[in-house]
């Protein structure tokens, strides 16, 4: 290749209109120390979504003794996390590249503080169908937020931290199903008493929607209030 194929090259890559290599200017990037903050609100608002996906498989008999219903639905409970994001990973990816981080995280948010609440409501043993609603809700939410560790690794971090940021970014997915496996068996008891079973379930859906709610307001305030 001769020299001014070469230059030629460079003003292409560049955006140049001079053919001295010396003058090719790097843009400079800027890292916030906020970005930290950004990305840990980010795991522990991915493992919010994570956790409620094995909420009612890991109590499997208590819930349907509570609400007299075969094993089958409560396996469905979970099935609905794979079963929406299969169709919905596609339109999820284009939402994202669409619209970008900032309202991509929120929509995510939102959806789950808007499932764990409706959750809230289906505490009596004929509302089966509500609490698996709401299931529904945070599922969808939850196509929202697999795709953003990488996209927030790449926007907040630079090039030599862009693999240890996405790494934590997922490792709040793993975190969430960890909390999913472990919280529910110690929250609600295996009691003959229905009222009781009630009371347990009643406290965890507030705990998931309670937590919920506190990460959608850090959320929208660092993402819409911080510049």
């Amino acid at each position: 290749m001769t020299t001014n194929q070469t230059d030629l090259h460079l003003k292409k890559f560049s955006g140049s209109k001079h053919s001295d290599t010396g003058n090719v200017e790097v843009a400079e990037i800027k890292l916030y120390k906020r970005r930290w903050v950004v990305l840990f609100l980010f795991v522990f608002y991915s493992g919010a979504n994570a956790a409620q996906w094995i909420q009612y498989s890991i109590i499997n008999n208590i819930i349907v003794k509570y609400y007299s219903i075969n094993d089958k639905w409560v396996d469905w409970t979970s099935m609905i996390y794979m079963i929406v994001y299969i169709p919905l990973i596609f339109p999820g990816s284009w939402f994202l590249d669409k619209m970008g981080l900032r309202i991509t995280a929120l929509v995510g948010i939102v959806g789950t503080c808007i499932g764990s609440w409706i959750k809230v409501f289906s505490v009596q043993p004929d509302l089966f169908y509500v609490t698996f609603i709401g299931q529904t809700m945070v599922a969808l939410a939850q196509v929202c937020i697999l795709s953003l560790p990488a996209r927030i690794a790449a926007v907040w971090f630079g090039p030599h931290q862009v693999s240890s940021a996405c790494s934590v970014g997922v490792f709040g997915n793993q975190l969430g199903i960890a909390v999913g496996f472990v919280l529910p068996p110690i929250l609600v008891g295996n009691s003959d008493d229905l009222e009781i079973i009630g009371s347990d379930l009643l406290f965890m859906f507030y705990c998931f929607a309670g937590f919920t709610t506190i990460l959608m307001v850090l959320m929208i305030f660092s993402l819409c209030l911080i510049r």
